[in-house]
Protein backbone atom coordinates (compact mmCIF):
# COMPACT_ATOMS: atom_id res chain seq x y z
CA UNK A 1 0.00 0.00 0.00
CA UNK A 2 1.35 3.52 -0.83
CA UNK A 3 2.25 5.58 2.29
CA UNK A 4 -0.56 8.07 0.93
CA UNK A 5 -3.07 5.78 1.56
CA UNK A 6 -1.58 4.53 4.94
CA UNK A 7 -2.01 8.26 5.90
CA UNK A 8 -5.19 8.83 5.00
CA UNK A 9 -6.32 5.38 6.72
CA UNK A 10 -4.39 7.08 10.20
CA UNK A 11 -6.42 10.00 9.40
CA UNK A 12 -9.77 8.57 9.72
CA UNK A 13 -8.72 6.50 12.51
CA UNK A 14 -7.52 9.75 14.42
CA UNK A 15 -10.61 11.63 13.15
CA UNK A 16 -13.12 9.03 14.70
CA UNK A 17 -10.61 8.82 18.31
CA UNK A 18 -11.31 11.98 19.38
CA UNK A 19 -13.77 13.98 21.31
CA UNK A 20 -17.80 13.47 19.73
CA UNK A 21 -19.11 16.41 18.04
CA UNK A 22 -21.55 18.96 19.97
CA UNK A 23 -24.58 16.83 21.24
CA UNK A 24 -26.90 18.67 19.09
CA UNK A 25 -25.07 17.48 15.97
CA UNK A 26 -24.92 14.15 16.62
CA UNK A 27 -26.23 11.63 14.17
CA UNK A 28 -27.16 14.71 12.11
CA UNK A 29 -24.74 15.58 9.54
CA UNK A 30 -23.56 13.34 6.41
CA UNK A 31 -20.05 13.11 7.28
CA UNK A 32 -20.79 11.94 11.14
CA UNK A 33 -20.16 8.12 12.04
CA UNK A 34 -23.37 5.58 12.43
CA UNK A 35 -23.64 5.33 16.11
CA UNK A 36 -23.73 1.78 15.67
CA UNK A 37 -20.79 1.30 13.13
CA UNK A 38 -18.06 -1.12 14.31
CA UNK A 39 -14.30 -0.96 12.00
CA UNK A 40 -11.55 -3.21 13.37
CA UNK A 41 -8.28 -1.90 11.34
CA UNK A 42 -5.62 -4.55 11.12
CA UNK A 43 -2.22 -2.51 11.73
CA UNK A 44 0.89 -4.31 10.78
CA UNK A 45 2.63 -1.52 12.53
CA UNK A 46 1.37 1.04 14.94
CA UNK A 47 3.14 4.28 15.99
CA UNK A 48 2.08 4.39 19.35
CA UNK A 49 2.81 8.27 20.49
CA UNK A 50 3.13 7.22 24.02
CA UNK A 51 5.96 5.15 24.11
CA UNK A 52 7.90 6.69 20.65
CA UNK A 53 7.89 3.83 19.07
CA UNK A 54 6.38 1.20 16.52
CA UNK A 55 4.53 -1.58 17.70
CA UNK A 56 3.47 -4.49 15.46
CA UNK A 57 0.37 -6.43 14.55
CA UNK A 58 -2.10 -4.24 16.35
CA UNK A 59 -6.07 -4.09 15.79
CA UNK A 60 -7.34 -0.95 16.06
CA UNK A 61 -11.07 -0.93 17.23
CA UNK A 62 -13.80 1.50 16.75
CA UNK A 63 -17.09 2.41 17.64
CA UNK A 64 -19.03 5.07 16.20
CA UNK A 65 -16.50 7.82 16.40
CA UNK A 66 -14.70 6.30 19.11
CA UNK A 67 -11.69 4.09 19.37
CA UNK A 68 -12.52 1.85 21.63
CA UNK A 69 -9.23 -0.50 21.95
CA UNK A 70 -6.26 -1.05 20.62
CA UNK A 71 -4.09 -4.26 20.86
CA UNK A 72 -2.19 -7.48 19.64
CA UNK A 73 -5.32 -9.47 20.57
CA UNK A 74 -8.06 -7.94 20.91
CA UNK A 75 -11.50 -9.88 19.30
CA UNK A 76 -13.11 -9.13 16.26
CA UNK A 77 -17.00 -8.35 17.18
CA UNK A 78 -19.16 -10.02 14.73
CA UNK A 79 -20.19 -8.01 12.23
CA UNK A 80 -17.29 -5.47 12.45
CA UNK A 81 -16.08 -3.95 8.76
CA UNK A 82 -12.45 -4.53 8.65
CA UNK A 83 -9.81 -2.71 7.02
CA UNK A 84 -6.80 -4.97 6.22
CA UNK A 85 -3.70 -2.55 6.70
CA UNK A 86 -1.42 -5.53 7.39
CA UNK A 87 1.41 -4.42 5.23
CA UNK A 88 1.23 -0.46 6.36
CA UNK A 89 1.45 1.52 9.15
CA UNK A 90 -0.84 3.09 10.85
CA UNK A 91 -0.10 6.49 12.81
CA UNK A 92 -2.34 9.00 15.02
CA UNK A 93 -3.74 12.04 12.91
CA UNK A 94 -1.27 15.08 13.11
CA UNK A 95 -2.14 18.37 14.40
CA UNK A 96 -1.31 22.12 13.09
CA UNK A 97 -1.38 25.03 15.56
CA UNK A 98 -1.38 27.42 13.43
CA UNK A 99 -2.84 27.38 9.74
CA UNK A 100 -4.78 30.07 7.86
CA UNK A 101 -7.60 28.48 5.88
CA UNK A 102 -8.20 31.63 3.93
CA UNK A 103 -5.71 32.21 1.48
CA UNK A 104 -7.10 34.44 -1.02
CA UNK A 105 -6.12 37.68 0.54
CA UNK A 106 -8.68 40.55 1.58
CA UNK A 107 -11.18 39.89 -1.15
CA UNK A 108 -14.33 41.03 0.12
CA UNK A 109 -16.62 38.50 -1.27
CA UNK A 110 -17.37 36.24 1.42
CA UNK A 111 -17.94 33.11 -0.05
CA UNK A 112 -15.25 33.09 -1.89
CA UNK A 113 -13.17 33.43 1.23
CA UNK A 114 -15.61 30.21 3.08
CA UNK A 115 -15.73 28.05 -0.16
CA UNK A 116 -11.57 29.02 -0.22
CA UNK A 117 -10.96 27.99 3.29
CA UNK A 118 -13.06 24.76 3.35
CA UNK A 119 -11.19 23.77 0.23
CA UNK A 120 -7.87 24.57 2.55
CA UNK A 121 -9.13 23.00 5.06
CA UNK A 122 -9.98 19.42 3.09
CA UNK A 123 -6.57 19.66 1.93
CA UNK A 124 -5.47 19.85 5.25
CA UNK A 125 -7.15 16.57 6.13
CA UNK A 126 -6.48 14.61 2.94
CA UNK A 127 -2.25 14.92 4.05
CA UNK A 128 -2.84 13.56 7.56
CA UNK A 129 -3.94 16.75 9.87
CA UNK A 130 -7.05 16.25 11.89
CA UNK A 131 -7.05 18.92 13.97
CA UNK A 132 -5.81 22.88 13.13
CA UNK A 133 -6.05 26.02 14.36
CA UNK A 134 -6.63 28.20 12.21
CA UNK A 135 -5.41 31.69 13.74
CA UNK A 136 -6.74 34.57 11.59
CA UNK A 137 -9.92 34.71 9.57
CA UNK A 138 -8.65 37.62 7.63
CA UNK A 139 -12.12 39.33 8.23
CA UNK A 140 -15.39 38.36 9.82
CA UNK A 141 -15.84 35.74 11.68
CA UNK A 142 -16.83 32.61 8.74
CA UNK A 143 -14.29 30.30 10.24
CA UNK A 144 -16.31 29.70 13.55
CA UNK A 145 -19.42 28.63 10.90
CA UNK A 146 -16.77 26.55 8.87
CA UNK A 147 -15.78 25.10 12.34
CA UNK A 148 -19.28 24.13 13.32
CA UNK A 149 -20.65 22.27 10.13
CA UNK A 150 -17.30 20.03 10.15
CA UNK A 151 -18.04 19.12 13.44
CA UNK A 152 -21.75 18.93 12.90
CA UNK A 153 -20.62 16.41 9.74
CA UNK A 154 -22.61 18.49 7.21
CA UNK A 155 -18.91 19.05 4.97
CA UNK A 156 -15.79 16.71 5.68
CA UNK A 157 -12.76 18.53 7.39
CA UNK A 158 -9.99 18.22 9.90
CA UNK A 159 -11.68 19.68 13.29
CA UNK A 160 -10.77 23.12 14.00
CA UNK A 161 -10.11 25.62 16.44
CA UNK A 162 -10.32 29.29 15.13
CA UNK A 163 -9.74 32.80 16.70
CA UNK A 164 -11.52 34.76 14.20
CA UNK A 165 -10.26 37.82 13.38
CA UNK A 166 -7.12 38.79 15.31
CA UNK A 167 -7.00 42.26 17.92
CA UNK A 168 -4.70 44.70 17.07
CA UNK A 169 -3.61 47.48 18.67
CA UNK A 170 -2.30 50.78 17.45
CA UNK A 171 0.29 50.14 13.74
CA UNK A 172 0.30 46.52 14.68
CA UNK A 173 -1.90 45.56 11.79
CA UNK A 174 0.93 43.90 9.62
CA UNK A 175 -1.27 42.75 6.37
CA UNK A 176 -3.44 45.35 4.30
CA UNK A 177 -7.44 44.34 4.81
CA UNK A 178 -8.90 47.90 5.06
CA UNK A 179 -11.49 46.64 1.62
CA UNK A 180 -12.45 43.58 3.87
CA UNK A 181 -15.99 43.06 5.11
CA UNK A 182 -15.76 43.03 8.69
CA UNK A 183 -17.79 42.29 11.79
CA UNK A 184 -16.41 44.30 14.91
CA UNK A 185 -17.36 47.54 14.98
CA UNK A 186 -15.70 51.14 16.11
CA UNK A 187 -12.03 51.39 17.25
CA UNK A 188 -11.81 47.59 17.19
CA UNK A 189 -12.94 47.33 13.67
CA UNK A 190 -10.12 50.39 13.14
CA UNK A 191 -7.59 48.25 14.21
CA UNK A 192 -6.56 50.70 16.94
CA UNK A 193 -7.85 49.15 20.25
CA UNK A 194 -5.66 51.83 22.50
CA UNK A 195 -6.81 51.21 26.06
CA UNK A 196 -7.63 48.20 28.41
CA UNK A 197 -11.59 49.28 28.20
CA UNK A 198 -11.26 48.59 24.06
CA UNK A 199 -9.54 45.37 24.25
CA UNK A 200 -12.16 44.37 26.76
CA UNK A 201 -14.74 44.98 24.64
CA UNK A 202 -13.06 43.06 21.61
CA UNK A 203 -12.97 40.27 23.58
CA UNK A 204 -16.45 39.70 24.62
CA UNK A 205 -17.40 40.84 20.83
CA UNK A 206 -15.13 38.08 20.12
CA UNK A 207 -16.49 35.49 22.48
CA UNK A 208 -19.98 36.37 21.56
CA UNK A 209 -19.20 35.16 17.92
CA UNK A 210 -17.93 31.70 19.80
CA UNK A 211 -14.42 31.73 19.03
CA UNK A 212 -12.04 29.37 20.90
CA UNK A 213 -9.19 32.11 21.42
CA UNK A 214 -8.33 35.05 21.18
CA UNK A 215 -5.48 36.02 19.23
CA UNK A 216 -3.59 39.57 20.05
CA UNK A 217 -0.58 41.02 17.79
CA UNK A 218 1.68 43.25 18.94
CA UNK A 219 4.89 45.61 18.18
CA UNK A 220 8.14 44.46 19.14
CA UNK A 221 10.90 47.63 19.43
CA UNK A 222 12.24 46.36 16.14
CA UNK A 223 10.07 47.81 13.00
CA UNK A 224 8.21 44.38 12.38
CA UNK A 225 5.21 43.36 14.10
CA UNK A 226 5.17 39.60 15.36
CA UNK A 227 2.56 37.57 16.33
CA UNK A 228 1.77 37.23 20.04
CA UNK A 229 0.54 33.67 21.35
CA UNK A 230 -3.27 32.94 21.52
CA UNK A 231 -5.23 33.17 24.89
CA UNK A 232 -8.95 31.63 25.91
CA UNK A 233 -11.65 33.81 25.34
CA UNK A 234 -13.23 32.13 28.11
Amino acid sequence: MRWQESLFVASVVATVGMASPPASAQGVGKYLAPKDQIVVIRAGRLFDSMSGRLVENQLILIKGDRITDVGAGIPIPAGAKVIDLSTATVMPGMIDTHVHVNTIGNTPNLARRALRALANAQIDLDAGFTTVMDMDSRGTFFTVDLRDAIHAGNVQGPRMQVVGQSLNQRATNYYPDADSEHTYSGFTEGKNINSPWLARAAVREAKLHGVDYVKILRRRTSPAPCICGSQTAG
